[in-house]
């Protein structure tokens, strides 16, 4: 059953379990730079750091 969060939230938790930066990007095979940019809000999170997550991108169209 799917429902919904906040995908900075769920990366922030999951960079706590690890010692550094450093080991937490090495996990997700991306670079300490890139992760330290998507959780200060700076770059998008990418679908290989959504996948590890167990996260899916979800669009939602706003009616008026």
């Amino acid at each position: 059953m799917a429902h919904e969060v906040n995908p900075l939230d769920e990366l922030q938790a999951y960079c706590n379990d690890f010692k550094s930066l450093n080991e937490a990007a090495a996990s997700i095979g991306v670079t300490k730079q890139y992760l330290s940019d998507v959780l200060r809000n700076k770059r998008d999170l990418s679908d290989r750091l959504l996948k590890h997550l167990r996260l899916r991108r979800i669009v939602v169209k706003e009616t008026k």
